[in-house]
């Protein structure tokens, strides 16, 4: 049985959403949820910011087959920056559900940044170590083929296994929207 909780930015609507996108996976309790009794994060981490890793995309195509999007605030961006279409479309229908304030902040494009980054907070367990199904948490957190297999490649496999599947998604989605801001511009 799939238990929802309330999200205090998103509400039961984003949740609930969610746990249709993917019903078959039970709804963490917040972002960083519990594993084995103890709470993971990408946030957590032993590393100081001088250590962290960082990896640049130098061509957005590579992430996404789909047109470079008119709007950057559109279901066309979600699906640029590495959402399967199906995910994009939970993103957006939460996005319109936002108050008209909150929307119509075109100056603002990070609040709708982090409608895509809640959905992949709260849509099934994340993967960790070499052991885990890393394919699959990446497509149950909305990633298309294209962004799996990039994140996947064996070249990368050291890079990949020093965080978390939620936290490669988060960058991938991060990286590859600022960049898109940028070309946009």
């Amino acid at each position: 049985m799939t238990t929802t909780t309330s999200s205090p930015v998103f509400g039961n609507y984003f949740v609930e959403r969610c746990a249709r996108y993917n019903p078959q996976r039970p709804i963490p309790a917040g972002p960083n949820e519990l594993v084995k009794g103890k709470k993971r994060s990408h946030q957590d981490s032993e590393e100081s910011d001088a250590n962290a890793i960082e990896l640049e995309i130098d061509d957005l195509d590579e992430i996404s087959a789909a047109p470079l999007p008119e709007k950057l605030i559109s279901p066309e961006t979600l699906v640029y920056i590495g959402l399967r279409p199906e995910a994009a479309e939970v993103v957006w229908d939460s996005w319109l559900s936002s108050p008209p304030d909150i929307r119509h902040i075109a100056q603002k494009p990070a609040l709708f940044l982090q409608r895509a980054i809640a959905f992949i907070e709260r849509c099934g367990p994340d993967a960790v170590g070499k052991d885990a199904d890393w394919r699959l948490a990446l497509h149950n957190h909305g990633l298309n083929e294209e962004a799996i297999e990039l994140i996947m490649e064996a070249e990368f496999e050291d890079v990949r296994l020093s965080r978390s599947a939620k936290y490669w998604v988060e960058d991938t989605l991060r990286s590859t929207f600022w960049e898109l801001v940028e070309d946009l511009r």
